[in-house]
């Protein structure tokens, strides 16, 4: 499992396929978004790190347009930067279903003359997804992100910021504020692949996220 203890941190910041290249030099891999949610909501470590954030986390957010569907055989591409999640990996209980996002830990991203293609090792059905952007909900606990349900305490309670339109965006999280958690807890499928974000890099050998 992926520790805090043996993060890595680069000395600079890099866009999302930069920063996979840099960690993978390394023989490492970017943190998940749970490792993250473990240094900045459920430990003090994030105190000593406001120069590392935002910084990347491994996994990608996908998702259609605001109240809208996957569709059967067609592909979900980013409204913004035009990366494509193929629909041969949408999963069928996705599919036609309203409220469905996913989370999608990359087996590979390939730069095609058809586009930026997202490969997936995983992929992990969120429903309900939220979809207003800046939204809160209750977190899903094996992901940590959250989901369009009233959270039961504060404990549970996370943001999650998204485009209205459709997404295949890379996970960020952000120290923002001393005073309150409330950006820390805010999990962002906003950010385009080309922000400049901290880089971290961890050990591979966290089980990749099970499919639904």
């Amino acid at each position: 499992m992926e520790s805090a203890a043996k993060m890595v941190w680069f000395p600079r910041k890099a866009g999302y396929l930069e920063a996979r290249r840099m960690a993978s030099e390394k023989g490492l891999q970017l943190p998940s978004n749970v490792l993250h949610d473990d240094i900045l909501v459920r430990s003090a470590r994030w105190k000593g790190m406001w120069d590392f954030y935002p910084a990347w986390a491994r996994e990608l957010a996908v998702y259609p347009v605001k109240h809208g569907m996957f569709q059967r055989g067609f592909d979900v591409i980013d409204s913004e930067s035009g990366w494509i999640f193929p629909a041969s990996y949408l999963p069928a209980e996705a599919l036609d279903r309203m409220g469905a996002g996913l989370l999608v830990d990359p087996a590979d991203i390939s730069v095609e003359k058809a586009g930026t293609i997202v490969h997936p090792a995983s992929v992990r059905i969120l429903h309900p997804f939220i979809q207003e952007n800046g939204g809160c909900g209750r977190l899903e606990r094996e992901t940590r992100i959250p989901l369009d349900l009233r959270p039961r305490s504060g404990r549970e309670s996370r943001r999650f910021y998204r485009a209205e339109g459709a997404g295949v965006r890379p996970i960020a999280r952000s120290i923002c504020s001393m005073e309150d958690d409330y950006w820390r807890k805010g999990v962002s499928g906003l950010y385009g692949p080309k922000s400049l974000f901290g880089v971290a890099g961890v050990g591979p050998g966290e089980p990749p996220l099970g499919s639904c």
